[in-house]
C-alpha cells in the first residue's frame, strides 16, 4: 500500500499520508524519476478550452437595484456561490443551519431571483468548483468532494472521503480532475495545507504541501496558483500539475497585502483582495484598495469590489476607479463573502452581518457595467 509524496520543493520531497493517524501510515516509496514537472510560457495565456457564452441581451439598468433572496420568509445561509455561464445558474452551497433544506445546493435563477430547486448533499459544502464546460459542479464537504451532473442534478457518492478541502478546482479540460487544497492531515497542523490532485476520488502520488489556504485554477491544465491570506508573509505558491501530481515552483511573499480569500485568474493577470500580479513578469500589473468581495469582467474590462456594501468599479487595465455605487444590503459590521458577476448586467454576493451570524444572498442588477 502506498503512501502519499509530499513535494516540498523542486528537489524535495517527504513522506505523508491519507491516514488519520500515525499508526496507520504506510512505509512512503521514492518519488522516482518522474518528480519534476514544467509549466510552459504558453500557459499563462493560454485560452479558454470552452468560452463561456454571451449572455442575453437585456436592458441596461437606470439604478442598481439588489434585493435578498428568501425561502419562507429565511435567508439562505450561503457557505460558497458560483454562477455557471453556460445554463445561466447561480449555486449557492448551504449549511446544516438552514432547517428547510439542510446541507444541500441552491440552484438559483438570478433573473427572476428564484431558488429553482434544493439539491440534497448530506454535509455542509465548504467550496465549489465548475468543469470548464459548465457541465459537472464539484462540490467540497466535511466527508470528501462530490460530483454533481447539471444536467441530471444527480449527486455521486462521496470520494476522496476523509478529505477535507478548503478550495477545489476542476483541471480544464476535464470532468473528474479535481484540484483540493485542505489540512495535509491531523497531526501535521491545520495552518499547513496540501494541494492534491484527484482523479475521479484517487489521488495522484505526489502532492505539494505549503501554507496556501484558497487556490485558483488557469486555462491551463499544468497551472493553478495559491495564495494564503492568513499568513504574515501573504504567501503566493505557482504551482506545476502533471500526471504525477502537484509541485510547488515559486513562493512569493508580500503580494495581496489585503488579505482575504479572493484570488481570480484572467487573461495571465492573478487578482487578489487589492492587487492585481502578472506571474510570469514577476511583477505587479495595478492596484486598488482592499475588499472583502471581488469579481472581473475580461469583458466589460471591469474590476468590481463590494465592501461594506458598498460597489466600485476599476478599469482592468488602468485600474482607475470609474464609478461607484451602493447596494439595498445593511448592516453595522456588513462583511461581503462571495462577489459573482451573472448574466449582462448581474452582480451577486453572500454577506454577514459579523462572524457568528448566518450570510445571506443578494441578487440584483447594475449601472456599473457599460
Amino acid at each position: 500500500m502506498k503512501g502519499l509524496i509530499l513535494c516540498a520543493g523542486n528537489d524535495a520531497v517527504t513522506c505523508g499520508t491519507e491516514y488519520s493517524s500515525l499508526s496507520q501510515v504506510p512505509v512512503c516509496e521514492s518519488a522516482g524519476p518522474l518528480d519534476s514537472c514544467t509549466i510552459s510560457a504558453s500557459a499563462y495565456v493560454a485560452a479558454p478550452l470552452h468560452p463561456a457564452p454571451a449572455p442575453l441581451a437585456e436592458v441596461k439598468p437606470t439604478v442598481t437595484s439588489f434585493q435578498s433572496l428568501t425561502v419562507q420568509k429565511k435567508d439562505l445561509p450561503v457557505t460558497r456561490l458560483i454562477y455557471n455561464a453556460f445554463d445561466r445558474r447561480l449555486y449557492a452551497g448551504l449549511s446544516a443551519s438552514y432547517t428547510p433544506h439542510p446541507n444541500s445546493l441552491a440552484v438559483i435563477d438570478p433573473a427572476v431571483p428564484s431558488v429553482l430547486q434544493f439539491v440534497a448533499l448530506g454535509a455542509t459544502p465548504t467550496a465549489l468548483a465548475l468543469s470548464d464546460d459548465g457541465l459537472v459542479l464539484w462540490v467540497a464537504a466535511s466527508d470528501g468532494l462530490r460530483r454533481v451532473d447539471l444536467t441530471t442534478l444527480v449527486v455521486a457518492a462521496p470520494v476522496a472521503q476523509g478529505v477535507f478541502a478548503q478550495s477545489i478546482g476542476v483541471l480544464p479540460g476535464t470532468h473528474d480532475t479535481v484540484l483540493a487544497f485542505g489540512p495535509s492531515s491531523p497531526w501535521i497542523g491545520s495552518n499547513v495545507y496540501t494541494l492534491r490532485v484527484y482523479d475521479s476520488g484517487v489521488v495522484r502520488p505526489i502532492a505539494a504541501t505549503y501554507q496556501s489556504s484558497v487556490l485558483t485554477a488557469t486555462n491551463s491544465p499544468s497551472l493553478v496558483f495559491g495564495f494564503n491570506g492568513l499568513s504574515s508573509g501573504h504567501d503566493f505558491t505557482t504551482y506545476c500539475i502533471n500526471e504525477q501530481g502537484a509541485f510547488p515552483q515559486r513562493t512569493e511573499s508580500g503580494l495581496f497585502d489585503g488579505g482575504g480569500n479572493s484570488l481570480l485568474f484572467d487573461s495571465g493577470i492573478v487578482y487578489g483582495s487589492a492587487q492585481a500580479y502578472d506571474v510570469q513578469k514577476q511583477r505587479t500589473a495595478g492596484s486598488y484598495p482592499g475588499s472583502t468581495g471581488l469579481a472581473v469582467d475580461s469583458i466589460a474590462r471591469r474590476i468590481f469590489t463590494l465592501t461594506y456594501g458598498t460597489l466600485v468599479a476599476y478599469d482592468m487595465d488602468t485600474f482607475a476607479p470609474l464609478a461607484t455605487d451602493t447596494t439595498s444590503a445593511s448592516g453595522n459590521f456588513l462583511q461581503a463573502g462571495q462577489l459573482v458577476r451573472w448574466g449582462r448586467y448581474g452582480l451577486a454576493f453572500s454577506y454577514s452581518t459579523g462572524s457568528f451570524n448566518p450570510s445571506a444572498l443578494y441578487i440584483g442588477r447594475t449601472t456599473l457595467i457599460p
